[in-house]
């Protein structure tokens, strides 16, 4: 093998640390529904790939992130969650990007609602 390919081969390891870096400072930067909504996002695209590690994945991130405190929605958020789940494990991945699209809409206007209140635009 050539210089040249090790150096090319480096080249795209540097890239792909700084792209790590780039999301993972992204992520903690962001506001919490953010991170709501890309857990969303992740989830749905797990759905629409049908790859249910994908998917399982950031449903559990979803239950992980749940205020177990926070009374009858989060009982219910769990139970939707854990339906979600359950629909991937027997393969239902439409009928669960369906679910999860129509609480990711949800969550994303409540964020649209408190960015205008706070007087913040997200990007």
């Amino acid at each position: 093998m050539s210089l040249v390919y090790f150096a090319s081969q480096e080249e795209d390891m540097l890239s792909q640390t700084a792209a790590r870096r780039y999301q993972q400072n992204s992520v903690m930067t962001s506001d919490p529904l953010k991170l709501v909504l890309l857990a969303y996002d992740r989830a749905i695209t797990g759905c629409c790939q049908q790859d249910p590690e994908i998917a399982g994945k950031a449903i559990r991130e979803l239950i992980v992130g749940l205020n177990m405190d926070a009374g009858d929605l989060t009982a219910k958020l769990l139970a939707i969650y854990q339906y979600c789940s359950e629909l991937t494990r027997k393969r239902q991945y439409e009928e669960a990007a369906n679910v999860l699209r129509d609480l990711r809409d949800t969550w994303a206007a409540v964020r649209d609602k408190v960015n205008v209140t706070v007087g913040n635009r997200h990007p």
